[in-house]
């Protein structure tokens, strides 16, 4: 059996039916053994950033672990940035790329490089394969690394000549493993006196959440402790409904910003994530002093990584918020269920508030859509049409055609203004409002600042295309 029928039979035992990817030469004996298999598709990309992007979103739709197939060194270059977001995004997939023949390695052939280098940095597992031999057992390692928690891409390197030599190695299969580990009762235990006595719980929910379908069971438990539930910043799936009275909204991108939200919680439960993520430093802890900080996490990397916990459980989210849940229930007194009921009470409240507070702002909205139109129809005419109209009301001279210009140019730049403040980046906006900054101060040292530089060069632009169609004033004076 040759190394490319290895390959192909050991996706086809690990329940690939899809591989992502551009191909190149190095890749030809993939491609030539696809014929004999015609249940894996190949669905080719124009750009690698769009292979892996594809194959990102369709791990985590289906669950599965996906297979990216990339071409030497600059198409691995090219999905780095995309890998990247797979890593973050803890989605299984196996990444792999074309390599030239192992025998041309001290000649530096065209398009290679140490891919297993360069793809080191942004996955769990980076390998090369040397030999045949080496296939099957290496790629069943891939998928198996690849999906351990927390889950991630794996990249393996795939010379051409290792593809087409022959091996007596059959194809890696997987083993039957059951690897969902169950909360200790000492955990549990610990983490239900902690809830039963907090006055303000909070929680925050990961990813993981989701992942392991536990949204439901984090419900009930958040209206059982009366807690108020925020997402990360940074997060791919919805583990908590947003219209919930319990949905606090997303955390800060900073520890400080996080603390103020945070400041009214004696205890955070933090559930199934990278806790925390942050985008810009500041100073100091995101819990105030005092505050009882607990974790429940699966993967033994993350459990107590950043902060010292009051307790923290390693256990798969969706068994332990089940026991958990059960053990609040049967532990709660009756002060501590009407204590919560109160403060149920009290979200909802706010809840209501803040969906108000939205529906008046997209009111406001609606209302610039008068301003959308009057700026659309003043860069729609061409100048030489306002020029004629203002001829009759200003008649001949310069001035006419200098209103003319005005009008377009007024539309243009408006339209490019405010495309350019809409689009500007939320996220040192919504730190100075995590600050506790007005809207004035937000839009001065925040929205002013990115944009500021694109609307000089608009309006340099249309100064020159002013210039140039000075004939106007020609026409008109």
């Amino acid at each position: 059996m040759r190394g490319r029928q290895v390959l192909i039979e050991t996706l086809l035992a690990h329940g690939v039916e899809r591989i992502f990817g551009n191909p190149g030469t190095t890749e030809s004996p993939l491609l030539d053994s696809l014929a004999d298999y015609p249940q894996l598709e190949y669905i080719v990309h124009l750009h690698e950033g769009v292979a892996v992007g594809a194959a990102n979103f369709y791990a985590q739709a289906s669950g599965k672990t996906a297979f990216v197939n990339l071409h030497v060194a600059p198409g691995l270059g090219n999905a780095i940035g995309m890998i990247y977001s797979a890593w973050k995004n803890s989605t299984p997939m196996v990444v792999t790329a074309g390599q030239q023949d192992t025998r041309m390695r001290l000649a530096d052939p065209v398009l290679g490089h140490d891919l297993v280098a360069m793809a080191a940095p942004v996955t769990k597992w980076s390998v090369q394969v040397e030999r045949a031999d080496e296939l099957g057992p290496i790629l069943k390692r891939a998928f198996k690394i690849a999906r351990e928690a927390p889950a991630g891409p794996v990249f393996v390197a795939l010379p051409i000549d290792v593809l087409e030599q022959e091996t007596a190695v059959p194809a890696g299969r997987p083993g039957t493993a059951f690897t969902q580990t169950r909360p200790d009762p000492h955990g549990i235990a610990a983490m239900t006196q902690l809830l039963l006595a907090a006055v303000s719980p909070a929680i925050v929910a990961g990813d993981d959440v989701a992942r392991a379908g536990a949204n439901q069971t984090l419900v009930r438990l958040a209206l059982r402790l009366g807690a108020a539930v925020w997402f990360e910043g940074l997060r791919g799936r919805n583990s908590f409904p947003t219209d919930h009275a319990c949905a606090r909204g997303t955390l800060a991108f900073d520890a400080r910003g996080v603390a103020k939200q945070l400041a009214d919680n004696d205890l955070v439960l933090m559930v199934g994530g990278p806790f925390f993520e942050a985008v810009w430093y500041a100073p100091g802890s995101p819990f105030g002093a005092g505050t009882r900080v607990l974790q429940i996490e699966e993967a033994p990397s993350r459990l107590a990584y950043n902060f010292a916990l009051d307790a923290g459980m390693l256990a798969a989210p969706g068994p332990a918020l089940v026991e958990l849940d059960a053990a609040v229930a049967n532990g709660a007194t009756r002060d501590f269920s009407a204590a919560a009921a109160g403060r149920l009470a009290a979200m909802r409240v706010t809840k209501q508030a803040e969906v108000a507070a939205q529906r008046t702002r997209v009111e406001k909205a609606w209302a610039r859509t008068p301003t959308r139109l009057l700026l659309n129809a003043l860069r729609s005419v061409p100048e030489l049409v306002w020029a004629s109209l203002l001829l009759i009301a200003a008649g001949l001279g310069p001035f006419a055609g200098s209103l003319a210009l005005a009008a377009h140019t007024a539309g243009v730049l408006g339209r490019l203004f405010a495309e350019a403040i809409e689009n500007a980046p939320a996220g040192p906006g919504a730190a100075l409002r995590a600050q506790g900054a007005r809207t004035g101060q937000v839009f001065l040292y925040a929205t002013l600042p990115q944009v500021l530089p694109q609307l000089m060069c608009y309006t340099l632009y249309r100064w020159e295309n002013n210039i140039r169609a000075a004939a106007v004033l020609g026409v008109v004076g």
